[in-house]
């Protein structure tokens, strides 16, 4: 396995997002492993896949956040989605630093709902769900942790405005893999 370096990757992205003030992107159907790649666009390093990034897990699991951003048209919501993937994406080389094996993650499952100017990000794993709602109005954003099964009518929630986000999803994740 190759060394990953989380900060030199998450300040190569960090570049591509703040470059122009957004990014744009564009998805390219293509046969192969992936079946999906997508393409971040910025006008001083042409285009440049998720695969030169990140592995094949990766990309499965975050690959939905990147083409739902591609949709969306509120400048707030894709900075809020933003910012959540950088973070998941630092979580998740962190935990492939310690050798679990992230194939075994679920991919994550993002809806825009545009009528409610929103966009909800779900984690569903077997026994827990995690959920941000993203909304137009960062101080409307929210967060959730539904235990399903045998920890069933558990859960937390909160807002996603003045948190931080790192220390909540950080704390999350941890939650579902000692208990998964």
């Amino acid at each position: 396995m190759t060394s990953i370096d989380s900060e030199k990757i998450r300040g190569d992205y960090q570049r591509l997002f703040d470059r122009t003030g957004s990014l744009y992107y564009e998805t390219t159907i293509k046969e192969s492993e992936a079946n999906r790649i997508l393409h971040p666009r910025d006008e001083t390093f042409g285009v440049r896949t998720l695969e030169s990034f990140f592995d094949s897990d990766i990309i499965r699991i975050i690959g939905s956040l990147f083409s739902a951003m591609s949709k969306t048209k509120s400048p707030e919501i894709i900075k809020q989605t933003q910012e959540i993937t950088l973070i998941i994406i630092d979580l998740l080389i962190s935990v492939q630093k310690t050798n679990y094996e992230i194939s075994n993650i679920p991919s994550l499952h993002v809806t825009n709902l545009e009528e409610e100017e929103s966009l909800l990000i779900e984690w569903l794993f077997v026994n827990y769900r995690i959920g941000f709602n993203i909304r137009s109005e960062a101080k409307d954003s929210t967060w959730y942790l539904i235990a399903t099964g045998s920890s069933a009518n558990s859960g937390q929630f909160g807002s996603l405005s003045e948190i931080d986000k790192k220390a909540l999803l950080a704390k999350l994740v941890s939650i579902i893999l000692s208990n998964s």
